[in-house]
């Protein structure tokens, strides 16, 4: 936990603070969502302030909108 809000420190450090966010966002998803969820999905890019979110069926990405 430590090592990534020093990553993510760095990052922002540089001008970089999306992928700073995408770094904390793929390190907290699983307890962010929940193990079903997290089982099902993953997020795959952040920018701007807007998440995208992969599933492994129709039916679980009309279940994360």
């Amino acid at each position: 936990e430590a090592l990534v809000r020093a990553a993510a420190l760095r990052l922002r450090q540089l001008g970089l603070s999306d992928q700073a966010h995408r770094l904390q966002i793929y390190r907290a998803w699983a307890a962010a969502v929940g193990p079903d969820v997290a089982a099902r999905t993953e997020p795959i890019s952040f920018s701007r302030g807007v998440l995208v979110v992969k599933a492994s069926s129709s039916a679980w990405q009309c279940s994360a909108r």
